[in-house]
């Protein structure tokens, strides 16, 4: 087995497979240069991502986590800081909240929201009571969908920016996609 080193990663191959593949050998020099022109590039599209670690003595809670991914990642800072523990996505947060007994200790922000759902989660919009946010299809389109909101709220909605549809005899609100990180923080500033 051999394990192919690149500044943003690194994969494994076996020999064999190496041998049939595109890779050849090249001097040091070209190396470099091609390592740091890779170098170069990563360094510009730099992607910032907020995650939720779940640290400290996991074996006794273990069966509280989500079982999505149970793998312990160790995450380090680049300064001599590490952090050992489970990463919880966005949509479980709310989950894990409730099997620990706390109540809305972490909120998330519209981002966070949209990149839950987006996963396939339906998350709790923060101040809005039971609302929750789903990703769903109609009509053959992928929307963001306000279930479970109180009717009382409807209207302080639709002033934010949400619109509605009645599709089967139902009202249903929408958020537009264009502007849904615009339209949730409103919602969840105003709410907070």
């Amino acid at each position: 087995m051999c394990q192919l080193v690149r500044p943003t990663g690194s994969t494994r191959i076996d020999r064999a497979s190496l041998a049939h593949s595109h890779w050849a050998c090249i001097d040091a020099q070209t190396f470099k240069a091609f390592w740091d022109e890779e170098v170069a590039a990563a360094e510009g599209r730099l992607d910032l991502e907020t995650i939720w670690v779940a640290t400290g003595l996991l074996l006794p809670v273990w069966n509280r986590l989500p079982q999505d991914d149970v793998r312990v990642w160790r995450i380090d800072n680049g300064a001599g800081t590490s952090i050992l523990g489970r990463i919880i996505r966005p949509g479980a947060v709310e989950k894990l909240q409730a099997a620990f007994g706390l109540e809305q200790g972490i909120r998330l922000g519209a981002r966070d929201l949209l990149t839950a759902v987006k996963a396939g989660d339906e998350v709790a919009i923060p101040g809005l009571g039971k609302a929750r946010l789903a990703y769903v299809l109609v009509n053959s389109a992928r929307r963001l969908e306000i279930r479970d909101y109180d009717a009382d709220d409807r209207a302080w909605l639709k002033a934010r920016g949400v619109f509605s549809e009645i599709i089967q005899y139902r009202t249903r609100l929408f958020v537009p996609v264009d502007r849904a990180v615009e339209i949730l923080d409103a919602i969840i500033a105003e709410r907070r």
